[in-house]
């Protein structure tokens, strides 16, 4: 069976001789189904009548946040076959031409759904993050971050799958991911303690703006630690993040810094 999570990662099928594995990409959570069985496959967990999800046969596999998290993705009210999509042409059609130009002005344009859809990314950020010195899962994190593909409040808001977009930690602001991972004030005391940075609110723009910035300004092989300091420092504010609101587990900065520098010390990046 695959699904696909809207809210912190999404599970990919895989099959062998005897089962289906489904794996989460980021907490690396593995379900074992014999192949042939009737749970192989998402139509399973759905009920054609009502269109809605029937989750009652799963719940001894997945876990409850994830059990929430499939919940809350959409179903279609009518049945059809999937199909692929280029976001890159007003039709959604690929081209010859659309794919030519987009590779020649160097450019990824991101859904037209997304706030950001006319933010053109600088050709460096691909680089940035894949020459950090962190497992996949992290750099993995770090590109979806940067191309918006997270579901944050504000996301699943235009996505409409909430209705409210604050922040679920300070309530005060729409949850971006910018504010999620810079500018939220219980992320900078985070980013002062492990990096003695203080982040200027005012000129954050996006985060694959704010790394081409950081960046430019470390050279080396102190800059390549900085780099990849700021991919662990996001990515545990993001699973901290998510144990709150799937968990109920309260952030906490202390316990996040220390996270941080010990998932750095496991990978042998510190």
């Amino acid at each position: 069976m695959k699904y696909k999570r809207k809210a912190n990662a999404r599970g990919r099928g895989r099959k062998n001789s005897s089962a289906v594995v489904i794996r989460d990409i980021e907490e690396l959570h593995e379900v074992q189904i014999v192949q042939g069985s009737d749970l192989e496959k998402v139509k399973s967990i759905i009920e054609e009548d009502s269109r809605s999800w029937d989750l009652s046969s799963i719940q001894h596999l997945v876990p409850d946040c994830e059990l929430e998290a499939i919940s809350h993705i959409p179903l279609p009210r009518k049945i059809g076959d999937d199909k692929p999509i280029w976001p890159n042409d007003k039709c959604e059609d690929y081209s010859v031409k659309t794919g030519y130009r987009t590779i020649r002005e160097g450019k990824r344009i991101l859904p037209r759904n997304s706030a950001s859809s006319s933010h053109l990314m600088d050709k460096q950020v691909w680089r940035i993050i894949w020459q950090m010195k962190a497992p996949p899962r992290v750099k993995q994190f770090m590109w979806r971050a940067t191309q918006k593909a997270l579901a944050t409040n504000e996301a699943l808001l235009e996505k409409r799958v909430k209705k409210d977009p604050l922040c679920p930690i300070c309530n005060e602001f729409p949850e971006m991911v910018e504010l999620m991972l810079l500018t939220c004030d219980w992320v900078q005391g985070i980013w002062f303690a492990c990096l003695d940075y203080r982040i200027k609110c005012e000129g954050i723009t996006t985060l694959d703006d704010w790394l081409v910035a950081i960046k430019k300004n470390s050279r080396g092989e102190p800059g390549d630690f900085l780099m990849t300091m700021v991919g662990f420092i996001c990515w545990t504010i993001w699973k901290l993040r998510c144990e709150q609101v799937f968990q109920r587990i309260k952030v906490n900065p202390i316990k996040t810094i220390f996270q941080i520098k010990a998932a750095m010390i496991e990978y042998g990046s510190s």
